[in-house]
């Protein structure tokens, strides 16, 4: 999460792997997982979530196919590594930025988890932390903004309560496998299975 005066991103790099067949297979994986083997995935699918965080609302931005790392705060824009190329995020996407920029962002960026960096702040890993509750007080733009972070041994949860609003959940990570339908799992994928 990176956070200035004004406004708030929260950025979640989603990934979801997936393994799909018959009773036969499925047997087989038990054995393998059993024999200590790694378990053997037949789909993947990434994704980038960022959600902009005002004290008037939030904008969820969906970006597909993608992996972005790591995030960082040069000359009031956040950038990032982005399919492999240095990129500025502006107006909901990423946009690659020019040899000029990025090497003086190399030389003058702020990446990790800081304070009040030239009005910017940055907490990392929220998800990945022990499990209880925290929480981020937020001010953007004078109104009290709160991002709530709730970790079990299975799950993590992460809701934004903005200015005389309930919480509402941006995300929600559960670690543990599950099995689905086919139906169920096409959808997880999007993919036509055969």
């Amino acid at each position: 999460m990176i956070w200035s005066d004004k406004e708030a991103y929260f950025f979640a790099g989603r990934l979801r792997e997936g393994w799909s067949g018959n009773l036969l297979g499925q047997g087989w994986e038990y054995v393998r997982g059993y024999a200590g083997f790694a378990g053997h995935r037949t789909h993947r699918r990434t994704w980038l979530e960022v959600t902009n965080i005002t004290r008037d609302g939030m904008t969820l931005t969906v970006i597909p196919d993608t992996t972005t790392s790591p995030l960082g705060v040069f000359d009031g824009h956040v950038h990032a590594v982005h399919n492999g190329a240095l990129s500025r995020w502006v107006d909901g996407k990423f946009v690659p930025v020019s040899t000029e920029e990025a090497e003086n962002f190399n030389k003058g960026s702020k990446g990790g988890q800081f304070r009040s960096v030239n009005g910017w702040s940055s907490e990392v890993n929220l998800t990945r932390q022990m499990p209880g509750e925290r929480t981020y007080p937020l001010r953007l733009d004078g109104a009290p903004v709160t991002v709530l972070v709730r970790q079990t041994s299975g799950q993590a949860t992460v809701s934004v309560q903005l200015p005389s609003q309930p919480p509402k959940t941006i995300l929600d990570v559960h670690t543990n496998s599950r099995q689905f339908d086919e139906p169920a799992y096409r959808g997880l994928f999007l993919v036509a299975l055969r």
